[in-house]
């Protein structure tokens, strides 16, 4: 604790230098931390995914928002003892009648559907959920974010034009999401939407709750068994085998996400080690003073490294919880599938944290032990 001054004034003895790599460490991390809160997200729903009992029945030849189980089929998934409930889903992009505004995912369910779902929509306040499931076909919920961008209230009636599909739609909001991926999401009745759309009759997923994760096997082989001779042959799988399934396609864009993150951090220690070499460059003969006044190896060694990693831990706290607060309050806005808005969480938060100190220790070991093992006679001989 007592060499901590020391520690501090030796750090701001270049103040530019200081400047520039507490500058270099900070964008580092801030850019760091907004790259992986979308893989973080991903991670995280994948996660809640695993214990969820839910499994998701769909068009096994189909792609993502084309085809569909018809809903025919429903009333057979139904008498199944193990099927609990189920709600029918169709998703569909739409833009607010304004010209010129981004377009929201939405999901249109089963009203019942909204109860036992998803985990998100257990944080909507339960008179809203209520609302939801008693109320007409043309009640909404909207995600929190879609409701700030926007400046609707609950009560508002807004229509909405069908991104990909010839319709227009009118309906009246309930209630809040306001949290989870459908915070940025709107959700319908599914009578509603699908006779808007003119009645395909169809649900990209039907979502069915089950009593535990032990018939899964089980009632998976039964449904497709029971369509495999049909029109239309199903696939029934988890939430998370579906979720991976359905990621699959997004796999380059993650590649990409991890090798600018991987290249920045490299940069940020290769910069980092140099200015820290060009320190210790400078302040030989101070190392060797410190060593004729009794100064052991292993303490300047542990003074100079602290030197480093404290440097190193103050750029990246800034740039970490600059990307924290700076996301929590806009966000980040990219559509992957339903997923399109992402914050930086705490373990992103406390990753960048950690790697900061990373990068601080790494980038002075070598300087530093170089500083360490210097003679004295010899450097004093040589800067004097």
């Amino acid at each position: 604790m007592r060499f901590i001054p020391l520690i501090i004034r030796n750090i701001f003895r270049s103040k530019r230098r200081s400047f520039l790599t507490l500058l270099n460490i900070g964008v580092s991390l801030f850019l760091f931390c907004a790259l992986d809160c979308v893989l973080s997200t991903l991670r995280r729903f994948m996660t809640e995914t695993e214990k969820n009992l839910v499994v998701i029945t769909r068009d096994r030849h189909a792609t993502f928002m084309n085809g569909g189980v018809p809903l025919s089929y429903i009333g057979e998934i139904r008498k199944i003892p193990e099927v609990l409930d189920l709600s029918t889903n169709l998703f569909v992009i739409i833009r607010p009648k304004k010209e010129g505004e981004e377009p929201i995912f939405t999901i249109s369910i089963t009203p019942q559907g909204i109860d036992w779902m998803r985990k998100d929509f257990k944080d909507i306040p339960e008179v809203e959920r209520e609302a939801f499931k008693k109320g007409d076909r043309t009640v909404a919920l909207v995600g929190k974010q879609v409701m700030d961008r926007y400046g609707w209230k609950v009560g508002h009636i807004v229509t909405l034009d069908a991104a990909n599909a010839n319709a227009r739609l009118e309906v009246k909001i309930v209630g809040v999401v306001p949290s989870g991926i459908a915070a940025d999401n709107i959700l319908l009745h599914y009578d509603y939407l699908n006779e808007v759309l003119g009645r395909p009759d169809v649900a990209h997923s039907v979502a069915i709750r089950i009593p535990s994760l032990d018939v899964i096997a089980h009632l998976s082989s039964q449904i497709d068994k029971m369509f495999e001779n049909r029109p239309v042959q199903t696939e029934t799988l988890t939430e998370k085998a579906a979720f991976s399934d359905f990621m699959s396609s997004f796999s380059p864009i993650e590649w990409i996400i991890r090798t600018i993150s991987f290249l920045v951090i490299v940069s940020s220690v290769s910069i980092t080690a140099n200015a820290i070499a060009m320190s210790m460059r400078e302040r030989s003969r101070e190392v060797a003073v410190l060593k004729s006044l009794g100064f052991t190896r292993q303490l300047i060694l542990s003074l100079l490294l602290s030197e480093s990693t404290l440097l190193s831990f103050v750029g990246g706290a800034l740039g970490s919880f600059g990307a924290y607060f700076f996301f929590k309050f806009y966000g980040v806005s990219l559509r992957l599938g339903p997923f399109s808005y992402f914050v930086v969480d705490p373990e992103t938060l406390a990753i960048g944290l950690i790697i900061s100190i990373a990068i601080g220790f790494s980038s002075g070991l070598v300087p530093a032990l170089h500083a360490a093992r210097l003679s004295i006679t010899n450097t004093l001989r040589r800067v004097g």
